[in-house]
């Protein structure tokens, strides 16, 4: 819930391996884990190289950034 990570990589240039960014309204840790596995799992189906990236996902669909 803390969006703090987008701040400190393009303001404070702090560069982690990556960030994903989750876009959601949880009302229980289940719905919170349920959307980190579907993240995952859009990840992995598209291959994508986590290094350096900063990813934006609702669970359904993702954005990625380069930083």
């Amino acid at each position: 819930m803390d969006k703090d990570f987008g701040y400190l990589v393009y303001h404070q240039k702090m560069y982690p391996y990556c960030i994903i960014l989750l876009r959601i309204h949880p009302q229980s840790p289940e719905i919170i884990y349920t959307t980190i596995i579907q993240v995952l799992k859009l990840i992995e189906r598209q291959n994508i190289d986590l290094k350096e990236k900063f990813i934006v996902s609702d669970g359904k669909s993702l954005r990625i950034r380069k930083f």
